[in-house]
């Protein structure tokens, strides 16, 4: 297995611009391998779908975990007021 290590997102092709998370990326056999934390579906799918275009790659292992940073957390009342209200 090769192993690249944490590639910082904005040089991770594909992936817009992040703050400050880091993607390990691991690859053996054409199937690469993503972890780490984003804070973002967006932003996960789009580390997988960057993956998926580099020639070779057969295969994503996508493990990356998504961290919604505290200040775009939401609770129910919040959601609750905007349904309400509309957008």
């Amino acid at each position: 297995m090769m192993t690249y290590g944490a590639i910082s997102p904005p040089s991770f092709p594909g992936i817009p611009q992040v703050e400050s998370a880091a993607i390990e990326v691991s690859a053996a056999s054409g199937v690469v391998t993503l972890r780490g934390t984003v804070a973002s579906l967006r932003l996960k799918r789009s580390g997988a779908g960057a993956a998926a275009r580099v020639r070779g790659v057969t295969r994503v292992g996508n493990e990356l975990q998504v961290q919604i940073p505290d200040k775009d957390q939401r609770d129910d009342e919040d959601d609750r007021i905007r349904v309400e209200n509309g957008p």
